[in-house]
């Protein structure tokens, strides 16, 4: 009778805290959302702070009726562009190269862990993840070195997977004999198809969202600055080379190597970007499997449909796959990692060498993926694995029994020092890779990092600090963190309130299900080296959210008694019709295509100033942009740099005699000296982003060169260099902050950029034909 009480004093404590924090979640201000983001004119609907999901909530009630159907969203998004079934056609193509690439992929990964994952130690839906995530790795890897050795074209990307096929159909041949051989699976409950039923219709909707959100054109910075410009470049170049005018192109690129050879495929950058987007969002598609594999296995098949439904139904994950994010690929590799690092936590001896080296295949991956992989997933993962071995004591999973589960593997050093080594090796196949790239174009491995510690051609001091600051943070405040982990558990806009509510519970299992504990300390890991080593943005801790999806799902085993269950499965359900509601406010969740013309002859994701430069620089012709990186809608050439390179217009203009002086002062050489760099380089054109400058000198900012003044451009037209220019974009001065006016004024014939309650924000110069003189060339005046 004590432990009945017990029990059921535990699901009351769970359920007041799910009930709690929901509440929470749903009346916290938002930080992103305001009033007429949703819709709202009166300042009484929303908080002080902002607009809270209640607020958000309420406004689904006018149309409850289409919250079942994904494609009734807000037409403003639109832009009077026409959107419908009738444009479906328009993304088969896109499918098509998505669909090529990934079976390919799929196919890569089957053939190089048919010996590494047993069938009896398995499940079906871990093997497919295995599959996939080492052959999307190896496919990306492959695109790396044809791209190095200026062979992209259609048949060399294709080749690996015309091989896996021949290599299956030759495995498959030689062994029909041993096709009796069972799979392995986590123990079934006793209930029907029902729950699963329930969970594929619950899913649906969003899948079918986040698959036509990812065929969105480019429209973040992030992506249009180097995540597809990269690619883009790489593709009309016809290989990969170091790209010194952008920096990010220097990471690890495992994402955007797949959208580099869907590029390939359709022979098109601009298609091949939105298949490569498409191609990338089958990340999250294949977490979500990922999630349900390890919490049925260790959890149940309930909890696994839990899990997966919750991180599925996530906004960040449709956020992700509708922007192109790298995390989607990092957030992938760490949840299968930590599936396959459990696997082998559980595994007898005959097994755990060969997924010691999957999971360090996956590890190294997520690092491939991303520089902090390295931190989050090999690290921690690597850790995991030596210390579960060193215990000399299985992870037990419910349901296994002694015919499944022997003794441990023997533990002396050298079964630990191999082990190691396999997983270390496994690493530095997936990553080493990237890091010779690096290393032959840079002399440092992980380029532009460590810099103190193996320079970096191309690279200085001061870049190097001005990285530091713009991606450290700015303090270790402790008294901070409770602040920080509201804003990651609730504040965040793009966050599931499942993900804490039903995950905290579960801590209370921990010594029943040992699983549990060890994803709590991952999710601590993860949380703590996010605050203590990042510039703490959101996206940084979004690959957490598959383990927390896990623990989530978890939490259905301390809940026993049916009463108790469906007010889960209730609570469930209406976070999930709130974050169905969510993502289609375009606003909110962030703009989605749909079924929208993407033909249109003005497309919503491609800025009207890049329109407007379309329509005036001819295809062919070259543009240096100054203050401006963000150019893959560019239909010209271009010479630019990333805000973190060296500055192209400084270099090529300042006197060289006058280095040592600041910035701001420095000399110019003479137009006609101006002039004849500017033909050598065969630019035509001159796009000076003045609004992206200033964002660049606001406080706490990454900053922006002193050198480049409006004077200095007032001086090249009135040399004769530049013709008077044509404002691209005007900004209303009266909206700006008073610091911002300010800042604008300091600089040097500011006031020339101010005109009548505006000012020029972005414009374009026209290079003169011929030098002529400061008498024919009239100085613009104020």
């Amino acid at each position: 009778m004590s432990l009945r009480r017990s029990e059921f004093a535990l699901q009351l404590a769970g359920l007041l805290w799910i009930a709690g924090f929901l509440w929470y979640f749903f009346n916290v201000p938002l930080p992103n959302v305001s009033p007429a983001d949703i819709g709202l004119t009166e300042n009484h609907e929303s908080g002080a702070d902002g607009v809270s999901r209640f607020a958000i909530w309420r406004q689904f009630y006018p149309g409850w009726h289409s919250l079942p159907n994904p494609l009734d969203f807000d037409t403003a998004q639109t832009q009077n562009v026409d959107s419908g079934w009738k444009y479906l056609p328009q993304r088969i193509p896109y499918g098509l190269t998505a669909a090529i690439l990934f079976a390919s992929a799929w196919l890569i990964g089957s053939v190089v862990t048919r010996r590494l994952t047993s069938p009896s130690s398995v499940t079906h839906a871990e093997r497919f993840v295995i599959q996939a995530g080492v052959g999307l790795s190896a496919l990306s890897l492959w695109v790396l070195m044809i791209g190095r050795l200026a062979m992209l074209s259609r048949s060399a990307v294709l080749l690996p997977g015309v091989v896996a096929v021949v290599a299956a159909v030759v495995a498959g041949i030689r062994s029909k004999q041993r096709r009796a051989e069972v799979v392995a699976d986590s123990p079934r409950e006793s209930a029907g198809r029902g729950p699963v039923v329930l969970a594929a219709f619950a899913l649906a909707p969003f899948v079918l969202m986040l698959i036509l959100g990812a065929m969105t054109p480019p429209w973040d910075f992030d992506v249009r600055e180097y995540h597809m410009q990269g690619p883009k470049e790489w593709f009309r170049n016809g290989r990969i080379t170091f790209l010194e005018h952008n920096v990010y192109t220097s990471f690890p690129f495992l994402s955007e190597m797949l959208s580099l050879a869907a590029m390939v495929l359709d022979n098109d950058w601009r298609s091949g970007a939105i298949s490569g987007k498409l191609l990338l969002s089958s990340f999250q598609l294949l977490t979500t499997v990922c999630v349900f594999a390890t919490a049925r296995r260790w959890f149940g098949r309930s909890a696994g449909l839990i899990a997966a439904v919750v991180y599925l139904t996530t906004p960040w994950t449709f956020r992700i796959s509708i922007i192109a994010y790298a995390e989607g690929a990092l957030t992938f590799y760490l949840a299968a990692a930590v599936m396959t690092a459990l696997l082998a936590a559980r595994s007898t001896a005959s097994n755990q060498d060969r997924l010691w080296l999957v999971t360090g295949l996956l590890a190294g991956s997520a690092m491939a993926a991303k520089y902090p992989g390295a931190l989050s997933v090999v690290a921690p993962v690597g850790l995991f694995l030596l210390f579960t071995t060193a215990r000399r004591r299985l992870l037990i999973a419910p349901g296994d029994s002694p015919d499944t589960v022997q003794a441990p593997s023997p533990t002396g050093a050298r079964p630990m020092i191999r082990r190691a080594v396999l997983f270390a090796s496994a690493v530095l196949i997936t990553v080493g890779p990237w890091l010779v790239k690096n290393t032959i174009d840079t002399g440092n491995p992980v380029y532009p990092l460590l810099y103190s510690v193996f320079g970096g051609t191309d690279w200085s001091e001061e870049l190097n600090l001005r990285w530091k600051a713009g991606h450290s943070p700015a303090d270790h405040n402790v008294h901070q963190i409770p602040q920080y982990l509201a804003d990651v558990a609730a504040r965040s806009d793009w966050t599931n309130g499942l993900l804490f509510a039903l995950a905290v519970p579960s801590f209370l299992m921990w010594r029943r299900f040992p699983a549990v504990a060890w994803l709590w300390l991952m999710v601590l890991w993860m949380l703590s080296t996010w605050w203590a080593f990042t510039h703490r943005i959101d996206r940084f801790w979004i690959p957490v959210i598959p383990v927390m999806s896990v623990l989530a799902g978890a939490c259905w085993q301390l809940f026993s008694d049916r009463p108790f269950r469906i007010v889960i499965l209730a609570a469930v359900a209406a976070c999930c019709v709130f974050n169905l509601g969510f993502w289609k406010i375009p606003r909110l969740a962030g703009f989605q295509a749909g079924l929208m013309d993407l033909t249109a002859p003005v497309s919503p994701t491609i800025r009207s100033d890049f329109s407007q430069m379309n329509r005036i620089i001819p295809a062919g012709a070259t543009a240096l942009m100054v203050g401006e990186a963000e150019v893959f809608d560019a239909q010209f050439d271009t010479i630019y740099n990333t805000v973190f390179d060296e500055n192209i217009f400084e270099r090529w203009t300042e006197a060289p005699d006058d280095i040592a002086t600041p910035a701001r002062n420095r000399r110019m050489v003479p137009p006609p000296t101006v002039s004849a760099v500017l033909k050598e380089h065969s630019v035509s054109f001159v796009v000076v982003n003045w609004s992206e400058i200033l964002r660049y000198r606001q406080p706490g900012s990454y900053g922006f060169t002193d050198y480049v003044q409006p004077r200095r451009f007032n001086e090249l037209v009135a040399g004769g260099v530049l013709e008077v220019p044509a404002t691209l974009t005007h900004g209303d001065w009266n909206r700006l902050s008073d610091a911002d006016r300010g800042e604008i004024l300091s600089w040097d014939d500011g006031r020339s950029l101010v005109h009548d309650g505006s000012w020029t924000a972005i414009e374009i110069y026209r290079v003169a034909d011929d030098t002529k003189t400061s008498a024919q060339r009239p100085h613009r005046s104020p």
